[in-house]
């Protein structure tokens, strides 16, 4: 069963179901995501959002915190007729701080009178069946229900969540709002193929309604549709679809809707497309045969053994070697050039300038131009083996680009203050409702290694550090129970030693600090002391000498970037450094050169398992700085004073020949050395060596400017691994 199945498992543990009378029941409203459920007023400071129930329906999540006034009001305009119902029933369920909860629902006519049901007191967890009656009401017409409310009294000084599901009524009950209809019955156009992801096409037409119109709040039907799949073995997964286009049709809006899905089983698939309304509609089980060829990439995942590394779900190791992209006109260049030069992976933000999400700095409709785009990077990156880092928001969107924010309540958004964006119910929802879009239409791709849920958090405005923590704690969570691939979840901090407490959250698969410091060697220290201190993959996600472009313009033969790679991939990170400056410093001075002795040198290494540990040494103005494992080390011979000055000319080489190099701590035995040019994708030479109680000694050769080695245990065989995507 998928994620999005089991995203509230509390519910089928927790019920507590009442005796139900013998009684026809007719469905009136099953909180469908893009169902016009709204707050009855600002001051109530709620948030709603959609989740997914048990039965493979939906439910209302209310989020509230102590608004003073003791209740929360939900409504939804309606056009019913009661007038033979005898009680409406509903299931709610009790997550709030304090008890004493009580619900009632208000029916208000379209002349404007009002009945109100008696409450009920609600206990904690489910419950299940609750019966609001209604009587004879001779003051208010039952046949013309144009409002429903659902009354929910928690306190004055109480906060929590509620969860509503299955609105439904004794005797008969008829909804008059028209609902939405399949244009066309969704259908494959073909068999599929293991492994490749697929497209359906769904075409949904929303009638105008006479009481709602077509009101669609907060991205809410960007993801309107689902469905739900059952493999050949049995197996259930719910996916969300996504809006790919919005027309009118004969009087109707036509919502064009596409559901992404990766089969992982040759045989037959049925399917079942649902749309939402006061009622779910869903189509009859379709069936579409997957074949036995398969597309053979797998989803990065933390290594199951080794819990500071990455690996495919295969098996085998990723070691992310790449560039940040964060934006660019084109970014077929920049893929070419990293597949070039044997990297495999790029970060790219999405933000006001690069491929935003939202149309016009509002999350109400989707910018199809940048949707496309970002599928276009897709389609690039899995040509080329190379895997994606998808940073969600730009930390500047709530500093310096807040009058472009989404969240901005001067763009429709739900915050006066960039601060009340981490904390406020209503702005957690929509950015909820934005990761259902980005899961819906990304997430079946190998090709996505990490979602970063947001770029430097600490520079961003807020009250209290807790605030960013406990942001991150909901998002990743959710972002753990919505995608059915489970991706890597990441975040970034601007400095190493920054918000220590978010690197704790257990939904946070990965630590991504960004460094610029001159002094490489320093730099990268405080990096791998963090390493040391959490249980997780840590990775240096920007690197550059300055914060400014000006800082690294003045190195044009990328010396600072060369030792940043060749020091950080001798060091127990996860991955390589990755330098920033790609439009400014990398590019105009053609130092993609600079990466392909890194990515070389590394291929086919696998380091996981090998309780990796990092020594320096310093031999007559050089420094050593060694990575040993328990049957290989790998080692880099430099001087800093080509980076402290860089446009200097080295007139001498940086080593001669016959100077020596002892190692201490190895396995005693034989070894074999191998020597590269730290310039250049190319081994030196290779010899073979001794270890003894007494360390092993290294004859090293003459060299320009730096120097890496590789040592292997005699006897020992590496086994095959796979570089790239």
């Amino acid at each position: 069963m998928s994620k999005v199945i089991a995203l509230i498992p509390l519910m089928v543990l927790l019920s507590a179901c009442a005796s139900r009378p013998p009684t026809t029941r007719a469905p009136l409203d099953d909180f469908a995501p893009g169902s016009a459920w709204s707050i009855d007023a600002a001051a109530n400071y709620a948030a709603l959002s959609t989740v997914d129930n048990r039965d493979g329906g939906y439910g209302l999540r209310v989020e509230f915190v102590n608004n003073g006034r003791g209740n929360m009001l939900i409504r939804r305009e309606v056009d019913d007729d009661y007038s033979a119902a005898s009680a409406l029933r509903l299931d709610l369920r009790n997550d709030c701080v304090e008890p004493g909860v009580t619900a009632a629902i208000t029916l208000r006519s379209a002349s404007g009178d009002e009945f109100t049901t008696a409450s009920h007191v609600i206990k904690s967890g489910w419950n299940r069946d609750l019966r609001f009656a209604l009587p004879a009401m001779p003051i208010i017409e039952r046949e013309h229900i144009a409002r429903l409310t659902v009354v929910l009294t928690p306190g004055k000084n109480n906060s929590g969540t509620v969860i509503l599901e299955k609105l439904d009524a004794d005797g008969s009950a008829i909804v008059r709002e028209p609902t939405a209809q399949f244009a066309e019955p969704p259908k494959f156009s073909g068999p599929l193929v293991r492994g490749v992801v697929c497209e359906l096409p769904v075409t949904v037409d929303y009638p105008t309604s006479p009481v709602m119109g077509l009101r669609a709040p907060d991205f809410a039907r960007m993801t309107a549709v689902s469905a739900r799949f059952a493999a050949p073995d049995g197996s259930l997964t719910t996916v969300r679809g996504f809006c790919t286009g919005i027309e009118t049709v004969s009087g109707a809006t036509r919502y064009r809707f596409a559901v992404r899905f990766r089969p992982r089983q040759a045989g037959v698939w049925s399917y079942s497309i649902g749309v939402p309304g006061r009622r779910a509609l869903w189509t009859p089980p379709a069936t579409v045969v997957c074949g036995d060829e398969a597309e053979t990439t797998a989803f990065i995942r933390r290594d199951a053994q080794d819990t500071h590394a990455f690996a495919y779900e295969s098996g085998e190791p990723y070691y992310p070697v790449g560039q940040n992209i964060a934006w660019a006109g084109d970014y077929r260049p920049y893929v070419d050039a990293i597949s070039g030069y044997g990297g495999n992976w790029l970060r790219f933000w999405t933000c006001p300038w690069n491929l935003p999400i939202g149309a016009a700095n509002r999350l109400n409709v989707v910018d199809q131009a940048s949707a496309a785009g970002i599928d276009g990077l897709f389609a690039q990156a899995r040509a080329h083996g190379i895997a994606l880092q998808m940073t969600l928001f730009y930390h500047g969107w709530l500093g310096s680009d807040w009058n472009r924010c989404p969240f901005n309540v001067a763009n429709g958004g739900p915050c006066a203050r960039a601060e009340e964006f981490w904390t406020k119910p209503e702005a957690r929802a929509l950015f909820q409702r934005y990761l259902d879009y980005v899961v819906a239409r990304w997430a079946p791709y190998t090709q996505l290694f990490a979602w970063e849920l947001m770029n430097e958090v600490e520079f961003a405005p807020h009250y209290a550090d807790e605030d960013l923590v406990a942001w991150h704690r909901v998002m990743a969570s959710y972002l753990k129970a919505i995608d059915p691939w489970n991706h890597i979840v990441t975040t970034s901090t601007g400095s190493v030693n920054a918000l220590p407490a978010l690197w704790r959250i257990d939904a946070i698969d990965s630590v991504q600090v960004h460094a610029y410091q001159p002094d490489v060697a320093a730099m990268l220290a405080e990096v791998e002391a963090l390493a040391q201190r959490v249980d997780k993959p840590v990775l240096l996600a920007e690197v550059g000498r300055g914060w400014e472009p000006k800082h690294d313009q003045v190195d044009p033969l990328g010396r600072h970037l060369r030792q940043s790679l060749w020091l950080g991939t001798m060091s127990p990170l996860a991955g390589a450094p990755m330098p920033w400056w790609w439009d400014t410093y990398i590019e105009p001075n053609s130092l993609v050169r600079v990466f392909s002795p890194v990515a070389a040198f590394w291929r086919g290494e696998d380091r996981r398992g090998q309780r990796l540990r990092v020594w320096r040494d310093g031999i007559a103005g050089v420094t050593v700085q060694v990575l040993a494992g328990d049957d290989r080390a790998y080692g880099y011979v430099f001087t800093a004073a080509a980076v402290a000055e860089p446009t200097v000319p080295l007139l001498t080489p940086l080593l001669r020949a016959g100077r020596t190099l002892t190692i201490t701590g190895l396995t005693a035995g034989a070894w074999r050395v191998e020597w590269w040019d730290g310039a250049h994708a190319a081994a030196l030479s290779s010899a073979n060596v001794t270890a003894t109680a007494d360390g092993m000694i290294l004859t090293l050769p003459e060299v320009g400017e730096d120097l890496a080695f590789k040592l292997k245990r005699a006897g020992h065989v590496a086994p095959a691994v796979k570089f790239s995507p």
